[in-house]
């Protein structure tokens, strides 16, 4: 899997004719809400929140996305995910939130990058804990009541032993 993050001219594109994007094939329910994106279009926030999406090279299809919910903000970041219906199961949402992860962490702005996820969306919990996040008590309710957060921090660069 690769992720790929549209310009915001692509992006745009994407909003008019959803079905393409860069010779992939886009599944059906695998881009972000078109609000997403059109906040991701108007943001002045370097490409944080543009949606990076998940291609599947042995298939040449975008089968799901992932973002950053804003820029970084005192070294931490939250990210959210999907995948399309008919590609679920197959371990993109866990390698694109360990893409994301690693991209947030390797920029050198982010120490933490947090999510939340429903207690009842055992598929999203098991996505977050297989990507090596830790759940860190709850966050605020979504439409269905309380949510569960969860955190994965950069690791801590130890000395060698006899320092």
């Amino acid at each position: 899997m690769i992720l790929l993050t549209p310009t915001k001219t692509e992006a745009q594109a994407l909003l008019i004719a959803p079905t393409l994007f860069r010779g992939w094939k886009v599944c059906a329910e695998a881009l972000p809400p078109a609000i997403l994106l059109e906040r991701a279009v108007a943001a002045e926030d370097g490409g944080w929140t543009m949606p990076r999406l998940y291609g599947d090279r042995a298939t040449g299809e975008i089968v799901g996305s992932g973002a950053f919910k804003s820029a970084p903000k005192e070294r931490r970041i939250e990210l959210g995910y999907g995948v399309a219906p008919t590609r679920r199961g197959r371990g993109f949402a866990t390698t694109g939130a360990r893409l994301l992860v690693e991209e947030a962490f390797s920029s050198g702005l982010v120490n933490e990058v947090w999510a939340e996820a429903s207690p009842r969306n055992i598929a999203s919990q098991r996505v977050l804990e297989k990507a090596g996040f830790t759940r860190e008590g709850t966050g605020h309710d979504d439409e269905e009541g309380p949510v569960d957060r969860w955190v994965r921090r950069i690791p801590a660069i130890r000395p060698p032993s006899g320092f």
